[in-house]
């Protein structure tokens, strides 16, 4: 989800036009991790915006080299799967950014 930010918000989380982006993960022991912390955890996706998603490990070091990551979690290939769908929500309005794993109509039953 990506929803207009509010309160502070350090430098770099939040878009040019004041928007935060939200994921719940699927990983099991992520969102574990997520909930244990219960502190806001902050990651980069394995790719640029616009760009190719990135399977190989070594592509992703890479990408991220410079960027003053303290980790990367994971060192194997990814399975190849669908990508997150991405959806804008303002004033209670919501537009699909990037299409993925869940449908237009998936979301139509749940958004309202």
């Amino acid at each position: 989800l990506v929803l207009p930010a509010k309160g502070h918000w350090p430098k770099g989380i939040m878009s040019k036009s004041n928007m935060i982006g939200l994921r719940v993960p699927g990983s099991g022991w992520l969102r574990r991790l997520v909930t244990d912390y219960a502190l806001p955890l902050t990651a980069t996706s394995a790719n640029l915006a616009g760009e190719a998603t990135l399977y190989e490990m070594t592509e992703v070091k890479n990408l991220l080299a410079g960027c003053g990551l303290k980790y990367i979690v994971g060192n194997r290939r990814l399975t190849k799967r669908p990508t997150s769908t991405v959806v804008r929500v303002v004033g209670g309005k919501w537009r699909i950014l990037r299409p993925g794993a869940i449908s237009l109509a998936r979301l139509r039953s749940v958004v309202r």
